[in-house]
């Protein structure tokens, strides 16, 4: 019996990866503060979120349009299969997709069998939800048997049986990033004949 799991993320399209993405790619978090001020000046923000949201900017360089290289009609049919930014789907972030024994809670003496699977970016702590691929769970740095726990979609580890009080819990595996297009709108430009390119394919954190 082996102890590494192989999930499959059944539920959405993947973006497709393709050579003609250029430089600058943009990475950036997005949070949502109520600012509040008195009439003395002093302010009291207040964070509406216990996330950020997060969003990326794509631009692609060359997008090829001929009968052995169709890049430009492989990005415009993903964009189409999810009705513009009506579908969310998955995003393989290539610099954020993976975690190492990843600290993911402890074993409490009320028999707690259902977590959230997280990952830790910079000291900072969010919800892993699109687990793929080969994946591992720890209690107390020993590989657990496959039949010892189930993933479900939204990153939900689920034991058989409950971790003891305060055996640490940790996870090894690949994730996904679930995403949508946030305009409804892409632009596409052809530059010389069957070369195209997309400025600014952007896309935002879903949840």
């Amino acid at each position: 019996m082996g102890t590494v799991t192989t999930v499959t993320f059944n539920n959405y399209n993947l973006f497709p990866t393709l050579a003609g993405i250029g430089f600058p790619v943009r990475r950036s978090p997005e949070w949502k503060t109520l600012r509040q001020e008195s009439v003395s000046g002093k302010q009291y923000p207040v964070g509406l979120m216990a996330y950020p949201l997060w969003n990326w900017e794509l631009p692609f360089d060359l997008l090829r349009s001929t009968a052995a290289k169709v890049e430009l009609q492989t990005l415009q049919g993903f964009i189409n299969q999810q009705n513009g930014g009506a579908i969310p789907f998955a995003y393989n972030d290539s610099h954020d997709n993976t975690v190492t024994a990843q600290a993911n809670g402890v074993g409490t003496a009320g028999g707690q069998t259902v977590f959230q699977l997280v990952r830790t970016w910079g000291g900072f702590t969010e919800p892993v939800v699109a687990v793929h691929g080969a994946f591992t769970v720890y209690l107390d740095t020993v590989a657990q048997e496959t039949t010892a726990y189930t993933i479900t979609d939204g990153g939900v580890l689920t034991f058989g049986t409950a971790p003891g009080a305060g055996v640490a819990i940790t996870w090894t595996g690949f994730y996904y990033w679930l995403v949508t297009f946030p305009e409804d709108l892409q632009e596409f430009e052809e530059f010389m004949y069957h070369l195209w390119s997309a400025k600014n394919i952007r896309l935002r954190s879903y949840r």
